[in-house]
């Protein structure tokens, strides 16, 4: 996708109140992408974004919150928090690299990252 093309997505998919986004778990490129969409709104609609988590039950939202807000400073601790926080080695069997881009689209602007 030019940057071109990537603009006119963004500014079109900034016009809605509701987006959904889906992946293929083991497609990084799909992750990356979503993360790209996250950012985008994010800058488009003024930071007024809430990212839902199928994936991730509630019980968990006190660890995404604080992925989110930033309330660990150190990013390899920061990670690793979130990690353990939702159990994530003992609930999913996909990697996580991928899946952690919803929270680099999210992470340092405060966006409601909701489960």
């Amino acid at each position: 996708m030019s940057a071109t093309q990537e603009r006119a997505l963004l500014d079109s998919l900034a016009k809605n109140d509701v987006v959904f986004l889906g992946e293929h778990h083991n497609k990084d490129e799909d992750h990356m992408l979503q993360a790209t969409i996250i950012r985008g709104l994010a800058e488009r609609r003024k930071g007024k974004v809430a990212i839902g988590l199928e994936m991730v039950q509630t019980q968990f939202q006190p660890a995404l919150d604080a992925y989110v807000n930033g309330d660990i400073k150190d990013e390899a601790a920061a990670e690793k928090a979130l990690y353990d926080g939702v159990q994530w080695a003992e609930r999913w069997q996909v990697r996580v690299q991928g899946h952690k881009t919803y929270g680099v689209g999210a992470q340092g602007r405060r966006l409601c990252t909701c489960t």
